[in-house]
């Protein structure tokens, strides 16, 4: 994978952040981040580092590795949604203990 994948699956996999909303914590336009996906440019320094710290990872990890392979932390990670469910919740009362 390569940058621009690490970055667009990152931004994806948590909480579904938008190209909008990452360019918001960074600083710069949604162009700019469209850019970074497409390794059209990328990022100098301080944003690589800032992307480092909002993901959690390392900048070998984002910029060299390929994130999204099987059986690495990052791809153990799903979301299911779970039907709601009923619960019953009653109190004895008695004389004896």
């Amino acid at each position: 994978m390569s940058f621009g994948q690490n970055l667009q699956f990152l931004r994806k996999m948590g909480n579904k952040m938008t190209q909008e909303e990452l360019a918001e914590k960074l600083g710069v336009s949604r162009q700019t981040v469209s850019k970074w996906e497409l390794d059209a440019v990328y990022p100098e320094m301080d944003k690589v580092i800032e992307l480092c710290n909002l993901f959690s990872c390392t900048m070998d990890e984002l910029v060299r590795e390929d994130m999204n392979v099987p059986d690495e932390a990052y791809s153990d990670i799903c979301f299911k949604d779970i039907v709601a469910f009923s619960y019953a919740s009653y109190a004895v009362i008695s004389r004896e203990p």
